[in-house]
């Protein structure tokens, strides 16, 4: 079978490809909300409901500073995408760039799941909160977040962190990306570790 990698696409093979690849990159972006979505909740999880994790909030603020720069720049590449008249192929540069980011991504992963294995087996430890029958009739609509909730929402974070990044190996983010997934595995071992 021969392939002709230079040929050139016609105006409705290059608005389908157009669309195509503006429909991956708003899906990314999706995505990419989603997990920033998870940190806003996971925030606002900890400052009311775990006192003792205060001192995590910081690099969960950094994790969220640093997601919502790069929803914006995806977002600002998107919209130029839409009125941009030439063809963007990343395919080619993204091949040469694919074997030193394998090698890099290859490292990420190894760190992390190193991180892992030297955390201790999480105990199920619960906090107990008590309040007043007023309190449980005014807030009857508000739900108390165990610490086993906000484990298992970290551990959410992580897994869809690491889930992005494997399945976009050649994002040009993924070592801010990277750096948030270890962040958010040092929140996680803290948060077993009590």
């Amino acid at each position: 079978m021969f392939y002709n990698d230079y040929s050139l696409p016609n105006n409705e093979q290059f608005k389908n490809i157009s669309r195509s690849y503006t429909s991956v990159k708003m899906q990314e972006l999706s995505d990419l909300k989603d997990i920033l979505n998870k940190l806003y909740i996971q925030k606002d999880s900890l400052r009311k409901n775990s006192p003792n994790h205060i001192s995590l909030l910081p690099k969960l603020e950094e994790s969220i500073s640093l997601l919502e720069k790069i929803t914006m720049a995806k977002n600002t590449n998107i919209d130029s995408q839409k009125y941009n008249e030439t063809v963007v192929t990343p395919y080619k540069q993204n091949l040469k760039n694919t074997k030193k980011n394998n090698v890099f991504n290859n490292k990420i992963f190894a760190n992390l799941f190193r991180k892992l294995n030297q955390s201790k087996t999480p105990n199920t430890k619960f906090h107990t909160i008590v309040i007043s029958t007023d309190e449980i009739i005014t807030q009857n609509k508000e739900h108390c977040h165990s610490h086993k909730q906000i484990c298992t929402r970290q551990i959410d974070i992580i897994r869809l962190l690491l889930l992005y990044m494997s399945l976009r190996p050649t994002c040009p983010y993924i070592h801010a990306l990277s750096q948030i997934a270890t962040d958010q595995l040092d929140i996680y071992i803290s948060l077993t570790s009590d």
